[in-house]
Formats: C-alpha cells, sequence, structure tokens
C-alpha cells in the first residue's frame, strides 16, 4: 500500500530513480529475498517510468528504466528492507527493519488465526488490511 502510492507519486513526479535495498543474516539462503522481489514488483507495476527490474550488482551502467535490487548478506542481521526514490535534488526511503524474529512469529500467528474459514492462497497484506481495519 504505502510502497505502491509512493512509487506511483514520484513516478508521477518525475525525476526520480526507484531502488530496493535489501540485508539478511549471512545464512540467508535467497538473494534478493522474495520480499525484497515483490517489493520491485509492486514499484515497477506503480511507476509506468520503472518497468524492469534488474537484481545483484550488474557491469556498467543502470538506464533510468530500471528498478534495481541490491541484497547484502552479512554478520546476524534477521532482516532490513528499504525502497528509495532518488532525484537531483532530494532523496526519500521507505525503510522497515527487523529488531528480531519475534514479529515473523507474531504475524504467523496473526496470519493463522485470521485465515480460520477461509480458503484458498493468500499473501499477507488482506491479513493486514483486516488487522489495521480492525485496530488491533
Amino acid at each position: 500500500m504505502v510502497v505502491r502510492d509512493a512509487a506511483a507519486r514520484f513516478g508521477a513526479a518525475g525525476g526520480y530513480c526507484d531502488w530496493i535495498l535489501e540485508s539478511h543474516h549471512r545464512g540467508k539462503a535467497d538473494a534478493p529475498s522474495g520480499t525484497a522481489k515483490r517489493l520491485a514488483e509492486i514499484v515497477s507495476a506503480a511507476d509506468p517510468r520503472s518497468p524492469k527490474v534488474v537484481e545483484g550488482n550488474p557491469e556498467g551502467r543502470l538506464n533510468q528504466e530500471v528498478v534495481h535490487v541490491a541484497s547484502l548478506r552479512a554478520g546476524h542481521e534477521p532482516g532490513m528492507h528499504a525502497v528509495g526514490f532518488d532525484s537531483l535534488h532530494d532523496e526519500v526511503e521507505l525503510r522497515h527493519r527487523l529488531r528480531n524474529r519475534d514479529g515473523l512469529a507474531l504475524g504467523a500467528v496473526l496470519a493463522a488465526e485470521w485465515l480460520g474459514g477461509r480458503s484458498g492462497l493468500f499473501d499477507f497484506q488482506p491479513v493486514l488490511l483486516d488487522l489495521i481495519e480492525k485496530g488491533s
């Protein structure tokens, strides 16, 4: 929601480059993470100026029409995801950093409770929207 709206607004304003940065502990198996990939999809869909996603450390210059996704695997960081919008004049960054894994466990429990009586495949967004609406 927030990332999609920000990408659409900065895309409409013009002059901003979109990027994703994520970091996790050294033992994490995937890079970029599924969350980082999903964030890049959201930004790319919301900002028509950035229809392509580039992952990793490409050689050479990147053109303006890409969302660059960079990953860092080091130390013991449980997880951080940042989405940035950079221009010649300023930069806006949305960042989420886990302090520990307890929040992941709580999210899994909330999602399991939310699933009661439902069938099908869901991502976390409807769970989150319902929680926000109910003020939980």
